[in-house]
C-alpha cells in the first residue's frame, strides 16, 4: 500500500538521520567542547552498537515483510543526536534537533519500514546511553530529561545554582 507523498517522507526521514547526527557533532566542535565530543562519540556507539546487536537477537518482521525491525536504526542515530544536545547543552539546542528527529521516527513508520514500538524501542536506548554517557555543560543552569519506562513516563528536572 502506498501513500500519497511516500518517496518524499522516505526520502527526508532517511536524511534526517544523518543531519541530526551531524549537527550534534557540530556544535560540540563549534564550541570547542571537546570533552563534549567525547561523550558524543561514547554515547553515540553504544546507541548504534547496541541497535545493530539487538536487531538480528530479535528478529523482529516489519510491516512491508522485512526482517530485523526492532528498534529503527533511522530513529535510534537521529535520536541520539537530539537526546545529546539535550543532556549536554539544554532545550535550546534539543528543541528542533527533538521536531527533526520524531520527523525521522514518524517518516520510518509512514513508509511501512517500522512498527511504532520500533521507533519508541530506538528513542529509550539513545535517551538510555545519552543519559550514561553524556554530562551537563558547565554553562547551563537546568535541565529537563524525560525518562521512559515499561509502564511508565517521567520528568527528571536537575537545577544547578
Amino acid at each position: 500500500m502506498r501513500r500519497r507523498g511516500h518517496q518524499g517522507i522516505k526520502k527526508t526521514g532517511d536524511l534526517g538521520q544523518y543531519i541530526v547526527p551531524a549537527a550534534a557533532a557540530c556544535v560540540a566542535g563549534a564550541r570547542s567542547d571537546y570533552k563534549g565530543l567525547q561523550y558524543y562519540a561514547s554515547s553515540f556507539g553504544a546507541i548504534m552498537g547496541l541497535s545493530y546487536l539487538i536487531k538480528p537477537t530479535i528478529n523482529a518482521e516489519r510491516p512491508n515483510g522485512g526482517s530485523m525491525s526492532f528498534p529503527s536504526g533511522h530513529t535510534a542515530a537521529a535520536m541520539g543526536g537530539a537526546a545529546f544536545l539535550h543532556m549536554r547543552y539544554g532545550w535550546a539546542y534539543a528543541l528542533p534537533s527533538y521536531l527533526l528527529a520524531s520527523y525521522v521516527g514518524f517518516s520510518r513508520v509512514y513508509a511501512y519500514k517500522h512498527w511504532f514500538r520500533d521507533v519508541l524501542g530506538a528513542t529509550a536506548i539513545a535517551m538510555a546511553a545519552n543519559a550514561f554517557f553524556t554530562k551537563p555543560y558547565a554553562d547551563s543552569k537546568y535541565y529537563l530529561i524525560p525518562v521512559l519506562e515499561p509502564h511508565r513516563a517521567g520528568l527528571v528536572v536537575r537545577w544547578q545554582w
